[in-house]
């Protein structure tokens, strides 16, 4: 059984004690080590940490502590979303919590539905859990410990994560083939010609998109991605093509489906 930690109690919690009422669910698998009261993008919004234990470690994938973000509004608006993009690009969140989830608690009695909505056309956002808070409220009052886990269960295992009809264009969903991927990232830095064969819908261009992340990132090569789906793409030939680029780069071509 987590608890809450005594920098948060005295802090935080002290100013605002009531939050203490939406915490106690979590405490069946985490402990609340950090607490604070953040105002970005014009809207306030509470920040706190929890660390998992390690039975929520085992059955999730937790390596690092869980941003939980409480947004004290009647109504959602994309501007809490951005104002935890901008908690989690600054210390001392940046580095200390998970990149690729976090928890929101919101007042918005329709937060589940608002955020499928939003995220519908936003595929590549991270994995955000919603809660209403006073669902969690009268969880704590039930004593009902199963709350938190059977919503996590509902995000992480009753979600298909390959059910995307456009490829993966940054690291939110990516997951694996580390191995194949340094290979490629060698045989690029090596200067070496390299190609990738597979059945449609099998993740090829994800797996091209993150190479090409990485490449940028490394400083190792500027990438020109060409999808040859695209007419005037597939019809030039091969110099029509690089002509227009450095010959330093490095290109990645996609044929047609």
């Amino acid at each position: 059984m987590g608890q809450i930690k005594a920098d948060v109690r005295d802090g935080l919690l002290n100013d605002y004690p009531e939050q203490r009422d939406f915490l106690i669910p979590f405490l069946s698998g985490f402990y609340v080590t950090w607490g604070r009261k953040r105002k970005e993008y014009n809207t306030d919004i509470y920040v706190y940490f929890l660390s998992p234990e390690d039975h929520f470690k085992e059955s999730y994938g937790f390596d690092n502590e869980i941003l939980l973000v409480y947004t004290p509004f009647k109504r959602m608006e994309p501007r809490a979303l951005q104002a935890v993009e901008q908690v989690l690009s600054t210390s001392p969140a940046k580095g200390r919590v998970e990149t690729l989830s976090y928890f929101l608690v919101s007042d918005a009695e329709d937060v589940v539905e608002w955020l499928e909505s939003y995220l519908s056309s936003r595929q590549e956002s991270r994995i955000i859990v919603p809660f209403y808070k006073d669902s969690l409220i009268k969880a704590s009052k039930s004593g009902d410990d199963w709350f938190v886990r059977n919503t996590l269960n509902k995000l992480f295992f009753g979600r298909d994560l390959f059910n995307y009809s456009l490829p993966l264009v940054d690291d939110a969903y990516f997951f694996g083939r580390q191995s194949l991927l340094m290979d490629y990232y060698d045989t690029i830095r090596r200067s070496e010609n390299g190609a990738i064969f597979g059945l449609r819908k099998t993740g090829k261009t994800s797996f091209l998109y993150k190479l090409k992340r990485l490449c940028e990132s490394e400083g190792l090569a500027s990438v020109i991605y060409y999808d040859c789906k695209v007419p005037h793409v597939r019809k030039a030939r091969w110099f029509e093509l690089l002509k227009p680029e450095s010959v330093n780069s490095s290109a990645i071509a996609v044929p047609p489906h």
